[in-house]
């Protein structure tokens, strides 16, 4: 029997792999961590157990990533992978809960590499006779936000298996290696065409504008209570338009008054990419960006950005990084200095068993991977919370600011 496999990598994989080995590369950039507090009795070996079927039921968590002697990535698939789950008895600290909040840090912080298969870790510290703190972190290579609602909710489905309350979740009908194959294939057979020659023209004509940077660095939290957030739904609901791209014009508006010299406006915007029935179900690093141009000229602000949000989710299939490499190199640091981001929370209190209740806590300010990044998740109380993130030497700190306070207050012009 084969004990692994080597197959291409996404591009995906390949632009993470290439990130990840840059000597100024940020651990906290490439990873994904999802943080539960878990209440009432915790079986440790049917969780022991639930983490192998896990491991079992995705290769991508047995996948490791090496360039071969050409300098090509490629993806080695292991058959079998053990994973130990490493359970830390906290309760002798003076503050277990404190302890266990370093201790999940620690873990969510320490390098993951790449190239031996193992690509996630999972840390469980006990902070009491019945009370737990699980932190799961995985690497963007073999994981996106879906995949991480994917793996918590299948290791709860595993868990009640093994306790027999429950079917435990069988492997889906395609895997993410499944998908970079299709993903490379498609791109050699010149499946990707018409969508790069759409990239191609929209990308070529860019004139971007100069928004004034030279800022400290900065990280603002932004939080649209319900009622702001309402307010937003109701002016989408009569402009055919989303609470996405309300608020994606807030932004865009402040972008373009803070302009001096004005020109188009690019901002990214991260696309799930699933828009395939069977890619549901998997787990990998399916997300990707497409990219929003409101040119300089334009009059109805909020009409261009639904049409180009329009635009972009008709040519998303092709990956970002081949549409990338169409745009002229004096603008592809334009292209990707800014990222608006609006997604489902990951945070919630949910049920393993009707005595057991995990509570996963809201994700951390994201570290400043752009110039400028805007990442909101909608909570389950209506609202839309998360953070403005600058980089040092990105936009300037009164624009950083003004478009947060524009955000707060879902102002579009």
């Amino acid at each position: 029997m084969t004990d692994r496999w080597v197959l291409p990598a996404s591009f995906a994989q390949e632009r993470l792999y290439l990130l990840a080995h840059m000597p100024s590369a940020r651990i906290d950039a490439y990873t994904i961590t999802g943080r539960l507090t878990l209440q009432g009795p915790l079986d440790h070996d049917a969780l022991r157990a639930a983490v192998a079927d896990l491991v079992a039921q995705h290769d991508v968590l047995r996948t490791g990533l090496r360039a071969d002697r050409s300098g090509r990535i490629e993806q080695h698939v292991w058959a079998e992978r053990p994973f130990p789950v490493a359970i830390e008895d906290l309760r002798h600290e003076a503050d277990p809960s404190l302890a266990a909040a370093a201790r999940a840090a620690a873990v969510e912080g320490a390098v993951i590499d790449l190239h031996d298969g193992t690509v996630w870790r999972l840390w469980l510290g006990r902070t009491g006779p019945e009370s737990h703190v699980l932190a799961l972190v995985v690497h963007h290579a073999a994981a996106d936000a879906v995949s991480m609602r994917l793996l918590l909710d299948q290791l709860a489905a595993h868990y009640r298996a093994h306790l027999g309350v429950g079917v435990a979740p069988g492997r889906p009908a395609l895997q993410y290696a499944d998908f970079a194959v299709w993903q490379r294939d498609t791109a050699a057979a010149g499946g990707f065409d018409d969508a790069l020659a759409f990239w191609t023209q929209r990308l070529g004509r860019l004139a971007p504008a100069d928004v004034p940077a030279g800022g400290t660095g900065l990280t603002l939290p932004l939080d649209i209570d319900p009622a702001a957030l309402a307010t937003v739904r109701s002016a989408a609901a009569h402009t055919g338009g989303t609470a996405f791209t309300v608020l994606l014009t807030a932004f865009v508006a402040g972008l373009r008054r803070a302009a001096d010299p004005p020109g188009d406006i690019a901002v990214l915007v991260p696309v799930a990419g699933r828009d395939r029935p069977e890619l549901e179900e998997v787990v990998g690093c399916l997300v990707d960006n497409v990219v929003i141009v409101v040119p300089s000229d334009a009059a109805d602000l909020a009409g261009q950005v639904r049409a180009g949000w329009a635009d972009a989710l008709g040519h998303a299939t092709v990956p970002f990084d081949l549409a990338l490499r169409r745009c002229p190199p004096q603008h592809r640091a334009a292209l990707t200095r800014t990222l608006f981001n609006l997604r489902p929370t990951l945070a919630g209190s949910h049920s393993w068993t009707p005595e057991l209740t995990a509570g996963i806590a809201p994700e951390p300010p994201p570290p400043a991977s752009f110039g400028l990044a805007v990442q909101l998740a909608l909570t389950a109380d209506g609202a839309a919370r998360g953070h403005l993130v600058t980089a040092a030497g990105g936009v300037a700190d009164t624009v950083a600011r003004d478009l947060a306070d524009r955000l707060a207050r879902a102002e579009p012009t």
